[in-house]
């Protein structure tokens, strides 16, 4: 599946390059890409659709993001769960573990994404760094985040993702 993610970006049109101050930079953009795979077997394609169909909303674009416990009273709450979030990652990660790992110079940096659920429960972590060493740190550490209270539009809990980099 994620071949067939990078095939479709692949095929984007050019875009013209982000600019601040008159100068070209380069402008981080995550796309959330929802695939539906089907068989040639309607009833297996029915009990895929029954699994969990959600539509998982990038929190950038939530309306009513999820709460971190402790922000329920924040006049912005995205801010204080981004905060929160990184606070957290700082305290629980074990940077010694980026000391003892061989990553020949390279920027000890990790990718994680995560989706913060209806319940508020974070749920299908990924991570992608320098080695795998480092990627199941910050996914250990992305396991412990507590419960929060779940996104929300038109009045239902909805999934969101977020992203965020976690540097050694």
């Amino acid at each position: 599946l994620e071949m067939e993610a990078i095939r479709v970006i692949s095929e984007l049109p050019q875009m013209q390059p982000g600019k601040l101050k008159g100068e070209f930079v380069p402008v981080k953009y995550t796309l959330p890409i929802s695939l539906n795979v089907t068989s040639g077997d309607p009833q297996a394609n029915n009990e895929k659709a029954n699994i969990k169909n959600v539509e998982v909303l990038p929190l950038q674009i939530a309306k009513n993001p999820p709460v971190f416990p402790g922000c329920e009273t924040a006049s912005d709450k995205k801010a204080c769960l981004k905060e929160q979030i990184d606070q957290f990652v700082k305290r629980n990660i074990d940077k010694r573990i980026a000391e003892n790992t061989d990553t020949s110079g390279r920027r000890k940096r990790v990718y994680v994404q995560f989706i913060i659920d209806e319940t508020g429960h974070v749920d299908r972590i990924r991570a992608r760094g320098p080695s795998q060493v480092l990627e199941k740190e910050v996914i250990r550490v992305i396991k412990k985040l507590p419960v929060m209270q779940p996104a929300q539009e038109n009045g239902k809990n909805i999934p969101v993702t977020y992203t965020i980099p976690v540097n050694f």
